[in-house]
């Protein structure tokens, strides 16, 4: 009882960065870990992250063929 009911050990501190949650923005549709920020084009849907751009040959929304693809900056 002296004080130590909310200490944290590093073991059940430790964040698992495969177990994150995206919420700073919609997330990415072909990983589901990052946020998306790249549109597709001739689609425009903005669905897939940075990593995934060139991972992806069809938009995983409509499944569209996509010919090139716009890096997209929110703030």
């Amino acid at each position: 009882m002296g004080g130590d009911e909310n200490a944290e050990d590093a073991e059940s501190s430790y964040i698992d960065p495969e177990r994150v949650v995206v919420v700073s923005g919609p997330g990415c549709k072909a990983c589901g870990k990052r946020v998306a920020s790249v549109v597709l084009l001739p689609c425009r849907h903005l669905c897939v992250c940075s990593e995934c751009d060139n991972l992806v040959q069809s938009c995983p929304l409509c499944l569209s063929f996509r010919s090139s693809s716009i890096q997209v900056y929110m703030s």
